[in-house]
């Protein structure tokens, strides 16, 4: 700084003796450009205040009010510079014109000798100190252009410098967006797979307890056969035991035969019924997984959404802190023209970020509209999934009722029908007895009746006999006649007794007969009524039939429906494992591009910084001596920065104006 203020001095000293030759035509001159100073200052004041009063104002605004601040910028330094030379052409002129007006008028006032010798001199050292003050006129007017060239080739650099720098951040803020949507996909597929595994255990579970339960029907299936193979030797011997029997007892009991086959047939459909059941409850299950599944995948719905909407808050704070570093930006705009520009294109930047933030906060929205769509149809499907569950659970309790109340009946109507069997035998076992006795009673009555007609023959000859004697023998005959008359007397009334009781048990049979009639049409009744009761449990059957028909339809269904989710999620989870090779690969490559394009960009940075920095100070070292005295810098430009060299070098410039302003006044 020492050897800056010692060449400022000597270049004031220099200054001073040459601003004694300057006329007053200069002063006049000087005028105009003053007040073209004053405008050119005031430019740039105009220009930093625009954008600061414009700070509460949106970034669109801001944006375009930057870029039409730079556009003018540009077109008024080249306005400037076509003035400037404009300006100095006319001023030569001028200059020599007014030198030649005073030529003439010197002429014209010069009388005599002496008075045309000081005019001479006067005219000569009026024409040294001209073109001594030309010369110098055009030294500043080169230095001024010199500038201005200077000024505009370094705001170009900067401009394309800050152009590339934005492109830069843009990129990087791309490809970090680009890594967190990767690592929150990441996250989301190492979750798909931890519910696959858990999937996967679920059916092994499930398969576990199909083969229990499969056991235990197969244990079942075994005691059923056992219990039919003993009632089917029980029904054997009772069929057995009933063909032995008269023609109305196996009537009754082919009758019973057939309705234990039905009866059979009906435990045969009720334990199929059950199987069925069984496996209704089965696929009940399996529906209370698929649902249980269905509500997890609406939890990690609901968690997705929360973490939207967090990352929207984070997107809004950032949107906040931009706003605020886009404020301080600004504030820091007013400092330097440079700053500014820097300020403008970051502004720039902070809205391509605003933008890319806003698009994909509506994404995010619109991801949030979809897993809205996403859980209303889940819903609705979980929905239907339990109006179906319902139905089949009504189902099943309507079966499971229709199966008891068969059950009861079947019981009751087997109860009855063995305690007909039971009263049966017993009246069959009585009537045996009672045809026995009967047919013994008969013997008896035929024994009687040969004797009785042995004793009637020979009573019937003794009559004869006794009449022919009698006849014979008339006066003989009275008292042997009384004594035969009684013993005929005592068989006839033997014979009548006996007729009286055979007449009398035939009677009673007639009416064990009529008794035996009246309790088969009983039965009879009784049979048509189990024959309504069959028909009736048929059809109650063919109703379950039809039910478990519907009910296997829907575990179909609902079979294909887990097969798809399963070759779906299969293939979900190989596009996963491709999608994250490819995005590893993707990231690497990334990653070698970008460190490869950041060290090219950090090596061309130092090269252009140092480039600028020389080029500064040769800048520096021209207006302080006006030629470069170092060509190799380094040393120096280590202990001076961009912005101090810049404050430096507008000192000078000013430093100069400042006194060509006063050499100009003097």
């Amino acid at each position: 700084m020492e050897f800056v203020g010692d060449s400022m001095a000597g270049k004031c000293q220099r200054r001073s003796l040459n601003s004694d030759m300057q006329t007053e035509t200069a002063k006049r001159r000087r005028q105009p450009d003053r007040s073209e100073n004053g405008e050119r200052r005031a430019e740039p004041r105009d220009i930093e205040k625009r954008p600061a009063g414009s700070r509460a104002q949106g970034s669109g605004e801001d944006k375009a009010r930057s870029n039409l601040s730079f556009d003018t910028l540009q077109q008024k330094q080249k306005q400037a510079a076509g003035d400037g030379r404009r300006r100095r052409a006319e001023r030569k002129r001028e200059e020599e014109e007014e030198w030649e007006e005073r030529g003439r008028e010197k002429d014209r006032s010069g009388g005599d000798g002496g008075r045309s010798g000081r005019g001479r001199r006067a005219a000569s050292e009026g024409r040294d100190g001209g073109e001594e003050w030309r010369r110098l006129r055009w030294r500043v007017n080169d230095l001024e252009k010199e500038k201005l060239q200077l000024k505009a080739s370094h705001n170009q650099e900067v401009c394309q410098l800050q152009a590339e720098l934005t492109r830069l951040r843009c990129s990087v803020e791309r490809g970090e967006a680009q890594r967190v949507e990767l690592q929150y996909q990441l996250a989301l597929s190492r979750r798909d797979a931890e519910r696959v595994v858990e999937l996967s255990r679920d059916k092994q579970a499930l398969t576990e307890r199909a083969a229990q339960l499969q056991q235990a029907v197969e244990e079942l299936q075994k005691a059923l056969d056992i219990t039919r193979q003993t009632s089917e030797g029980d029904r054997y011997a009772s069929q057995r035991e009933v063909e032995e029997r008269d023609r109305l007892i196996q009537s009754f009991s082919s009758e019973n035969q057939r309705l234990h086959q039905l009866l059979q047939d009906q435990e045969v459909a009720l334990e199929e019924s059950e199987r069925r059941l069984a496996e209704v409850q089965k696929e009940r299950e399996k529906e209370a997984d698929v649902k249980r599944r269905s509500a997890d995948e609406l939890k990690q719905l609901m968690e997705r959404e929360e973490r939207s909407r967090r990352q929207k808050e984070l997107l809004e704070q950032r949107v906040k802190s931009l706003q605020s570093n886009v404020e301080a930006e600004r504030g820091a705009h007013l400092e330097t023209k440079f700053n500014s520009e820097i300020i403008q294109l970051r502004v720039r930047d902070l809205e391509a970020a605003m933008a890319m933030e806003r698009s994909v906060q509506q994404e995010a929205q619109r991801s949030l509209e979809l897993l809205r769509a996403q859980f209303r149809e889940v819903e609705n499907a979980y929905s239907q999934e339990r109006e179906r569950n319902s139905s089949t659970e009504r189902a099943l309790e309507r079966l499971q009722s229709e199966y008891e109340q068969c059950k009861s009946v079947m019981s009751a109507a087997l109860e009855t029908e063995r305690k007909t069997t039971a009263d049966l035998s017993e009246k069959l076992e009585e009537e045996e007895r009672q045809h026995a006795n009967t047919h013994s009673l008969l013997e008896q009555a035929v024994q009687r009746q040969c004797d009785t007609e042995e004793a009637f023959v020979t009573c019937v000859k003794q009559i004869r006999d006794a009449l022919q004697q009698h006849t014979s023998e008339p006066s003989t005959e009275p008292a042997e006649d009384d004594g035969k008359q009684s013993l005929h007397a005592e068989v006839l009334q033997l014979l009548r007794t006996t007729l009286s009781s055979y007449q009398q048990r035939l009677l009673d049979t007639d009416r064990q007969l009529q008794d035996l009639l009246l309790v088969s049409e009983k039965l009879q009744e009784e049979n048509q009524t189990l024959q309504q009761l069959t028909s009736d449990q048929r059809s109650q059957i063919d109703e379950s039939r039809q039910e478990t028909l519907k009910l296997k339809e829907e575990v179909s269904r609902l079979r294909q429906e887990s097969s798809d989710w399963s070759t779906r999620s299969q293939s979900l989870e190989a596009e996963l494992q491709r999608e994250r090779e490819e995005r590893k690969r993707e990231l690497e490559k990334e990653r070698e591009e970008r460190t490869a394009e950041v060290q090219e960009i950090t090596e061309h940075y130092k090269k252009e910084s140092t480039a600028h920095l020389s080029f500064l100070y040769c800048l520096y070292q021209r207006l302080l001596a006006g030629c470069v005295l170092l060509d190799q810098s380094q040393g120096i430009l280590g202990n001076f920065t961009w912005k101090e060299l810049c404050d430096v070098i507008s000192e000078q410039v000013d430093q100069l104006t400042s006194d060509l302003r006063k050499s100009n006044d003097k």
